[in-house]
């Protein structure tokens, strides 16, 4: 009895063209994949970045609460080392009552620095009257709330189709400390 050993390395059958059409079904989706985990890992970066600058602002604002000009460059430093573009303008600089009563005073955007603004009567930021005896100035024990509010603009189509807002979106983060002096 002869028993017929096919060869191994040789297919039983040959298949042309199998491998390239599978590489066809195949590729389009690798490189979607790819190209998605390239702008997702883009937005961590610049989240990262958003959120290291906040931290950052707000630990220099605990300590200079009246300099608004270097607390607004300590977030654009951060965003200046990755890859999003933060203006001043970007940047909300909050002051809050240490007893939780709410909104003292702000620091608006201004070209040349601005000026520190007790709540206004105009409610853009925050309450029409003072929470407290005085809102002047902000005393050790309050709290200073940086924001950054950045428009995002995704570079892949797909992932400009999956979120809400289509090609860009806001991404938003901040970071508050108490003030020391």
């Amino acid at each position: 009895m002869l028993i017929k050993i096919r060869n191994v390395y040789k297919p039983a059958r040959q298949k042309k063209g199998q491998s390239a059409v599978e590489f066809a079904l195949i590729f389009p989706l690798f490189i979607l994949l790819v190209l998605g985990l390239v702008d997702f890992g883009r937005i961590f970066i610049a989240y990262l970045a958003m959120a290291n600058g906040a931290r950052e602002a707000a630990r220099y604002g605990g300590l200079h609460w009246n300099d608004a000009i270097n607390i607004r460059q300590k977030v654009i430093d951060q965003g200046a080392r990755s890859i999003v573009t933060i203006r001043g303008s970007d940047i909300s600089i909050v002051y809050l009552d240490g007893a939780g009563a709410g909104i003292i005073g702000c620091w608006p955007y201004a070209s040349g620095g601005g000026s520190y603004v007790p709540v206004a009567s105009d409610g853009t930021c925050g309450p029409i009257a003072c929470p407290r005896s005085s809102c002047a100035q902000p005393y050790p024990g309050d709290s200073i709330q940086i924001t950054v509010s950045v428009l995002w603009a995704s570079q892949t189509l797909i992932i400009q189709r999956l979120l809400p807002g289509g090609s860009s979106y806001t991404m938003k983060t901040g970071d508050a400390t108490l003030i020391e002096q």
